[in-house]
């Protein structure tokens, strides 16, 4: 086994047990039997587990953003791709819901104080594909020109990451993503182009 498939290896071990035993409660030692190696070997690839967990993260929001933009480059109208957008971003978060204590999920934190996300690699992708959609939904003239696009995305991606808790902690999940969808519904019917400011 080379060494970028060895790393893999561990990458997938420790996810394994991340998923049964959550982040505080996981060591480097249960990760390195679950990978079938000495502890000490997996220093050679990570610097602590803080590290390990760190890319195990990062690996998944660079693969949440590429499930992100297939969906969103499927639909046609701009409604339909911020709808998608957010039905993939909550599957998202309720799937990464598990790498959390429970006694850290009755403090009520938002999801994402708890699992650290990596701004320039995934919040900003997504405020800009945000503002893409936006911008898209002006020019096809599904909705008015709007004055700094970039502050709106921000907001709905703001406003996304405020509703993580009851999507995530929630029991039925079908009934919180048609509240999800008559949010979006809501949302562009105040600024599609028909729409008229008081």
């Amino acid at each position: 086994m080379n060494r970028e498939e060895r790393r893999n290896s561990i990458l997938r071990a420790a996810a394994d047990v991340l998923l049964e035993a959550g982040i505080p409660k996981t060591t480097m030692g249960d990760i390195a039997r679950r990978a079938g190696m000495a502890k000490t070997s997996l220093y050679y690839y990570f610097k602590n587990k803080e590290d390990l967990v760190k890319t195990i993260i990062h690996d998944e929001q660079i693969r949440i953003l590429g499930m992100i933009e297939c969906a969103v480059e499927c639909q046609d109208t701009v409604e339909s791709k911020m709808t998608s957008l957010m039905e993939v971003y909550y599957q998202f978060i309720s799937r990464r819901a598990w790498w959390i204590s429970k006694e850290v999920m009755t403090e009520y934190r938002p999801l994402s104080s708890m699992v650290p996300l990596d701004r320039d690699h995934y919040l900003l992708p997504l405020k800009d594909l945000i503002e893409h959609i936006m911008r898209e939904g002006i020019r096809k003239g599904e909705l008015r020109p709007m004055e700094d696009l970039d502050l709106v995305a921000w907001v709905i991606l703001a406003s996304m990451v405020g509703c993580e808790y009851l999507f995530t902690f929630h029991k039925r999940n079908e009934w919180v993503m048609g509240v999800i969808r008559s949010m979006v519904g809501t949302f562009f019917a105040g600024i599609n182009k028909e729409a008229t400011c008081n």
